[in-house]
């Protein structure tokens, strides 16, 4: 999903029926791989549409908690961008750890 976003790549329909089928998986995630993900995803210019992606495949409610979803409506990607900004740089790889504080409290 990341190289798409970063491409402007499309799926295929088998494709996505995986992603769909597949999407619980993300759950199974550990901190490490989840925090290098999503450091690649909102690297390189391709935040915006890493999220728009996400958010196309019904992901943002797996991988932010529900009480930030709650605060900032799943429509309005451009506020989401502007809040991750705070803590990834979009043009390389940047700290990620603030999601994953959020996706695994202490």
């Amino acid at each position: 999903m990341r190289i798409a976003a970063r491409l402007g790549l499309r799926f295929s329909k088998e494709t996505e029926a995986a992603i769909l089928d597949l999407s619980s998986s993300i759950q199974s995630l550990g901190k490490d791989r989840f925090m290098m993900e999503m450091n690649f995803m909102m690297a390189h210019g391709a935040a915006a549409s890493s999220i728009n992606l996400l958010q196309i495949f019904k992901l943002l409610e797996s991988i932010f908690p529900a009480h930030l979803l709650r605060e900032i409506s799943q429509e309005n990607v451009v506020k989401l961008v502007n809040i991750l900004s705070l803590h990834v740089s979009f043009h390389g790889v940047g700290d990620c750890s603030a999601y994953a504080r959020a996706r695994y409290p202490e």
